[in-house]
């Protein structure tokens, strides 16, 4: 990947921040599985990169009415939910 800024922001504050500057010039990394593929495709070219993994935007928690899944939560965490019915099967296959 040749980017010209790799961004790591270590709070959700810094992630918002590097978003209001950068806008829709930068390409938001998670965990890389889908921008990788389109990168290796030569789809996309990205020339700012924020990567979210030091942003805390990691695990599930529950309350009554919803589920909340991180953004940088993995397929491997969800796949271990077994309350997350049909969304655990998925991300176990």
């Amino acid at each position: 990947m040749t980017a010209s800024s790799f961004h790591v922001p270590h709070t959700l504050d810094e992630v918002i921040e590097l978003l209001a500057r950068h806008g829709s010039e930068v390409t938001i990394l998670g965990g890389g599985t889908i921008v990788m593929a389109q990168v290796n495709e030569g789809l996309v070219f990205p020339r700012q990169v924020m990567s979210l993994a030091r942003a805390s935007l990691h695990g599930i928690t529950a309350d009554a009415d919803r589920t909340h899944i991180g953004a940088t939560t993995t397929l491997a965490v969800i796949a271990e939910q077994a309350d997350l019915g049909i969304l655990q099967e998925a991300a176990a296959q």
